[in-house]
Formats: structure tokens, C-alpha cells, sequence
């Protein structure tokens, strides 16, 4: 069950994104990713996300990025860029997490499983547990729909943070 999640007023040029992690396999963790709702003042679920372990210490590629509030931007350059853009045509750069602790390159991007996200959260529209780790998805199709919507925002000239934050049942390794 989802913590219960208050949005706090934000400048009119301001979008919040909640990443909400919800449960853990081995070596994964569930998450949940909402928007705020300029309309209802509320929250509104995007998709599922994957992630590695929570750990309180970082190990590269197998730890999930630690909680707090981070800028989104695009980032114009590197090996995912130019594959989006070869492979999507509304492609205007990758959404990266910005100023991490620790942490370079951290991007929403398509995968389906813990080998995919080298501490980058995967989007999908659905999961299983599969031999102890969680998967999403529907990736691909799941990743045009929250980039279209974040992209559009940024593209506006709207300032868009992600706000990460463990449920209380999520252990810290």
C-alpha cells in the first residue's frame, strides 16, 4: 500500500513527480511514479518503475539512487541518446535526474529487468515477480507515454523535479 501523499503548493512554472517504492525483490525494488495534477490538486499514477536494491551505501549499477528531491533535464549527448534519437522520432533528449549524491547518468529509460537498469529507473505499465525480482512491463510503449508527457512540460519551459521517497516497509541494505 502507497504512503499517503500531500503535494505541496508549487510555483505555477513548478511540476512535482513522486517515485513512491513500494516493494523489493532480491535485488530489486517496485516503484510507483505520479504527477501532480494541476486540475484535481492531486496525484496521478504515470506507470510502474524498476530499480535496484535501496542500499545505504552505493554500489555502481546495482544501487538504487538515494531519496530525496532532483531537477529532470535533458541530456543531449551519450549512448542512449543517440539510440533514442535514431530510434524515436519524438526523441528531444534523454530525461536524466540531475545533482544525485554520488550518482552520473541516471535516466528514465526502457528495460524489463535488474539487467537493464545499471541504477536508472525503468518505466512499464505492469509487473511480475519473477524468481524472487520484480520486472515491468510494456516498456517501450509505457516509456513514449511519460516521455511525451515530461518532455512536453520541460519543453514549455516548466520546471520538472522528481521527489524519491520509500514506503515505510522498504528495507535500507
Amino acid at each position: 500500500m502507497s504512503p499517503v501523499l500531500a503535494t505541496n503548493e508549487v510555483e505555477k512554472n513548478e511540476v512535482m513527480l513522486y517515485l513512491v517504492r513500494e516493494k523489493q525483490g532480491n535485488e530489486t525494488t517496485l516503484s510507483s511514479l505520479y504527477i501532480e495534477n494541476s486540475i484535481t490538486k492531486g496525484l496521478e499514477f504515470l506507470c510502474y518503475c524498476l530499480e535496484d536494491k535501496v542500499r545505504a551505501v552505493k554500489i555502481p549499477k546495482v544501487t538504487a539512487i538515494f531519496t530525496g528531491t532532483y531537477p529532470i533535464r535533458f541530456r543531449y549527448v551519450g549512448r542512449l541518446h543517440e539510440s533514442y534519437s535514431k530510434r524515436f522520432d519524438f526523441h528531444k533528449g534523454m530525461l536524466e535526474i540531475c545533482e544525485l549524491l554520488n550518482f552520473r547518468f541516471v535516466m528514465f529509460h526502457i528495460g524489463n529487468d535488474k539487467e537493464d537498469t545499471e541504477g536508472c529507473p525503468l518505466v512499464g505499465d505492469d509487473y511480475r515477480l519473477v524468481q524472487g525480482d520484480f520486472v515491468v512491463l510494456n516498456s517501450t510503449v509505457t516509456y513514449r507515454q511519460v516521455y511525451m508527457r515530461i518532455a512536453n512540460l520541460l519543453l514549455q519551459g516548466k520546471k520538472v523535479s522528481v521527489k524519491i521517497m520509500n514506503n515505510p516497509t522498504i528495507k535500507i541494505f
